[in-house]
């Protein structure tokens, strides 16, 4: 068993490593968003609970398949070449899951706003999820640049799936806001119509560049 000393070591100048057991606290979270969502969901049978809570435990499956994936490979003991075309698999599997789950999201916000309802938060709690979610879209944004720069497509795809997790949090929060703060000269719909499509087709455009991308590098493996 390895050392805390050697584990925090690691931790620092690993970022594979790093990616991955921050990969695990994701998970955890996730799973208390998603419940939260899908309570709430459940008591006021509101369409954009159900939605956020449909989505969040979509990629909440997909960040489970990526790391159960990672460590089957590492318990087997597979070779090198092996876990790679494993893990390239698990990529493209994420972006072919991306690309209809923000199909689903595209339809269920276009009902929301024509509806103008949207998440409610009380109080100070609007301002603490402002907060969350701008360090969670700055921080989704670096990370996924900076794991592209690599060649682990375990972390590829976690840093896509939490790209997509910080983009619909945005356009949540951007919706609860201006339902917040509405006043004279505003028009939510429409803000969040414009949010919700840039918002969405950035991630469609990552969903079929990682399907792209996939398909190339397994092709690459193969031959």
């Amino acid at each position: 068993m390895k050392s805390p000393k050697y584990l925090f070591k690691r931790f620092r100048h690993d970022y594979t490593f790093r990616s991955l057991l921050l990969s695990c606290g994701s998970l955890l979270l996730g799973v208390f968003i998603t419940s939260y969502d899908a309570v709430i969901a459940f008591l006021t049978g509101s369409i954009w609970y159900i939605a956020l809570a449909l989505y969040y435990g979509i990629l909440l499956a997909m960040r489970s398949v990526v790391l159960y994936s990672r460590r089957k490979t590492i318990r087997l003991q597979e070779g090198v070449k092996e876990r790679q075309r494993q893990d390239v698999t698990a990529y493209l599997a994420t972006g072919a899951l991306l690309v209809p789950l923000i199909l689903f999201f595209f339809a269920v916000l276009a009902i929301m706003v024509a509806q103008d309802r949207y998440t409610r938060y009380e109080g100070i709690t609007i301002y603490v999820a402002a907060l969350y979610s701008f360090i969670k879209i700055s921080l989704a944004a670096y990370n996924l640049v900076k794991a592209n720069k690599q060649d682990d497509y375990a972390v590829r795809s976690l840093r896509s799936i939490n790209i997509a997790d910080a983009l619909v949090s945005i356009v949540s929060l951007q919706a609860a806001m201006l339902n917040t703060f509405r006043g004279s000269g505003i028009d939510p719909p429409i803000f969040n119509a414009v949010t919700g499509v840039a918002a969405g087709a950035v991630i469609l455009a990552l969903g079929i560049y990682m399907i792209v991308n996939g398909v190339k590098k397994l092709k690459n493996r193969d031959t």
